[in-house]
């Protein structure tokens, strides 16, 4: 696949980029941890928009069509 139609994190669901500077946040997965030298924080990663990875889907599921609302439950 060619660089220009690869999928990748401003095009994701899961990315929170911001559209001025082309940075931030992948939040597929939850924060982790990080150990700085005053304090320990939990940060999701930072992913510029023209990074991708394998979890990019243009095709993601909602919950409703995961499990629809059919009224019957177990």
């Amino acid at each position: 696949m060619a660089d220009a139609e690869r999928p990748v994190c401003r095009t994701c669901q899961s990315g929170d980029i911001d559209p001025r500077s082309d940075k931030g946040f992948c939040r597929f997965n939850p924060p982790v941890v990080v150990m700085g030298h005053t304090k320990i924080q939990a940060v999701f990663p930072h992913v510029s928009g023209t990074d991708w990875c394998s979890a990019h889907s243009d095709t993601f599921m909602t919950v409703r069509e995961v499990a629809p609302d059919d009224g019957e439950r177990f």
